[in-house]
């Protein structure tokens, strides 16, 4: 993907993440590491298929 749409899916999931923060009087700490979490894995995920299609194209590049 290009940079300026990696952009634009991040401000989505944060906007999905956290829909009403911006309207809240305080900011709940589970909701902070909810968050954290989604991203953490999320980051994994992004990881994972990197590896993969790295290791793929590899394995095909030898054949």
């Amino acid at each position: 993907m290009q940079s300026h749409q990696m952009r634009a899916v991040g401000y989505l999931i944060l906007t999905v993440m956290f829909p009403g923060s911006a309207f809240a009087q305080g900011f709940s700490a589970h909701t902070a590491v909810f968050g954290l979490g989604l991203m953490v894995v999320g980051a994994l995920a992004v990881y994972v298929v990197i590896q993969i299609r790295n290791s793929l194209r590899s394995d095909l590049d030898k054949r």
